[in-house]
């Protein structure tokens, strides 16, 4: 989980392949999106425009909020990317 710069999203990256984001004053789920591998971290930009995702298939993801867009990626080969920050 991560919460944005301004700590007013939070977003969590979960087993299902699905990367949720909440609110965190009224904690109203602002969005939800399928990712193609299993996540195990993500992080926000500190301009809390970009999250990032780390997954299963070795594959980190830079994300547009909102969006969600993919708006670039980089691949760990044979590793799963656990833990990050920007």
């Amino acid at each position: 989980m991560a919460f944005s710069g301004d700590g007013e999203r939070l977003a969590a990256a979960s087993s299902d392949k699905r990367l949720w984001v909440w609110h965190t004053d009224d904690g109203t789920l602002t969005q939800s999106f399928a990712h193609p591998s299993t996540l195990l971290t993500t992080s926000w930009s500190p301009d809390g425009r970009s999250l990032y995702t780390g997954a299963a298939d070795g594959v980190v993801r830079q994300w547009t909020y909102p969006g969600p867009t993919l708006s670039g990626f980089a691949s760990i080969p044979g590793q799963g990317v656990f833990g990050g920050a920007v």
